[in-house]
């Protein structure tokens, strides 16, 4: 058994252990992260560990990234100090007890009609103007095509699941309308991102745990099939429809072409799907052979993410040559999308993973905190951004999609009045 084997096989093992004490002591936010780190992370390494041994090279490409052996067993070695820290908080948290006497505390209403009006309003407004940019139907029979103006008209359509989203954590009654504007949230999220897709899913899960049922392990299980379907099932669906047209295929001919995915489902996931290993090696990779730190520069990308393309790509703006400057200056990756933990070792090498570790596990220790309490608080909003923190910069997912969750969610707490307390 090589080295790089056997930490993998230990990473999987904490990962499994901190994941049962997790779901032991009802921390849902906690558990699924710890569920994304062993699917998204240590998976990919035990996986990347037997093509090394099937290859039998001392260097592997895995999508755009390089992966040297020995890269491969440092960046082990580190998440494994990150496993263990995450493993710590798991055994450091009490078990969280649903307070049914808060909710008994405040009743609150909002005003239905205005409620309606918005969402209907984004109903209506952000599907046409998505298939307005796609051409037409074609949105729906190329999925996964980037479209002009995609992110904002997403970070509008997040308005949606907020109606739903809003009620939980107040614990008011559903209505017709609220239901529909989630499930349409989810179809439009699915046809352009299937990671926006499961955090909805995931907020569901969290808000209704902490504000309203805590969610039973039958329940878990029906999220985890939904999550395979996103995944899985329309994730070999959008790869077709990426480079063919659906309206080609036949129904027989599309379930051929799934399950003919199906063969090398593990090698497609984790080579098209999941980065955060492998892109860590090609930081180590890049580091010691043709790049040098860029002192976590890179990290001021999201700032002009807040700006339309024709400001950033006219010379009459300022922000044209800021985005020009941190462009010329930061590290270059491979990766479609640079994690955190990469990002943090082209800024700093292993200190930058460490300190990166130790800001994600702070801060998923501190949402659990916050989220025990059972009531409404502003970082209940942000708390699933955590676990998008695993893929992307989590300074990044913080201020650019917190930010659009918390500003859609304020728009409904604006309707919101108590009528008793």
């Amino acid at each position: 058994m090589s080295s790089l084997n056997l930490i993998s096989l230990i990473l999987i093992f904490l990962g499994f252990f901190s994941l049962f004490i997790s779901y032991r002591k009802r921390r849902i936010l906690l558990t699924i992260f710890q569920f994304a780190s062993l699917v998204l992370i240590y998976g990919q390494c035990l996986w990347v560990s037997n093509q090394f041994q099937e290859s039998s090279s001392p260097r592997i490409t895995v999508g755009y990234n390089e992966v040297v052996y020995a890269d491969a067993v440092l960046v082990a070695f580190l998440f494994l100090i990150f496993q263990i820290l995450l493993t710590l908080a798991a055994l450091n948290l009490k078990k969280f007890r649903f307070n049914a006497k808060y909710q008994a505390l405040a009743k609150y209403k909002i005003n239905t009609f205005a409620e309606n009006i918005i969402l209907l309003f984004v109903a209506c407004s952000i599907p046409a103007a998505m298939i307005y940019k796609a051409g037409g139907i074609s949105f729906f029979t190329n999925p996964g095509s980037m479209l002009a103006g995609q992110t904002l008209l997403l970070l509008i359509a997040g308005i949606l699941k907020w109606g739903l989203l809003n009620r939980i954590i107040f614990n008011m009654n559903q209505t017709p309308v609220t239901i529909f504007a989630f499930v349409l949230y989810l179809f439009i999220a699915i046809f352009t991102s299937r990671f926006m897709t499961i955090f909805a899913l995931f907020q569901v899960m969290i808000f209704l745990h902490y504000f309203s049922n805590p969610i039973r392990f039958s329940s878990l299980l029906k999220y985890g099939v939904s999550i395979f379907f996103v995944i899985a099932i329309f994730g070999v669906y959008r790869d077709i429809g990426s480079t063919n047209d659906i309206v080609d295929f036949s129904f027989t001919e599309l379930s051929i072409q799934i399950i003919d995915f199906s063969d090398f489902f593990i090698d497609w996931f984790y080579t098209l799907n999941a980065e955060i290993f492998v892109g860590v090696c090609n930081a180590v990779f890049e580091i010691r052979s043709n790049q040098s730190f860029d002192f976590l520069l890179s990290e001021l990308r999201t700032l002009y993410l807040f700006f339309p393309n024709s400001l950033k790509n006219d010379p009459g703006f300022i922000i044209f040559y800021f985005q020009e400057f941190v462009e010329n200056n930061s590290a270059f990756s491979s990766s479609v999308v640079p994690s955190g933990f990469e990002m943090y070792y082209f800024g700093m090498g292993i200190f930058g993973f460490i300190l990166y570790s130790v800001i994600l596990i702070s801060f998923v220790w501190f949402f659990e905190i916050q989220l025990s309490k059972g009531r409404y608080t502003n970082s209940s909003i942000f708390s699933i951004q955590v676990v998008n923190g695993l893929r992307g910069s989590f300074i990044g997912v913080i201020s650019f999609f917190g930010i659009a969750d918390f500003l859609a969610s304020f728009v409904f707490r604006c309707m919101k009045s108590v009528i008793k307390s």
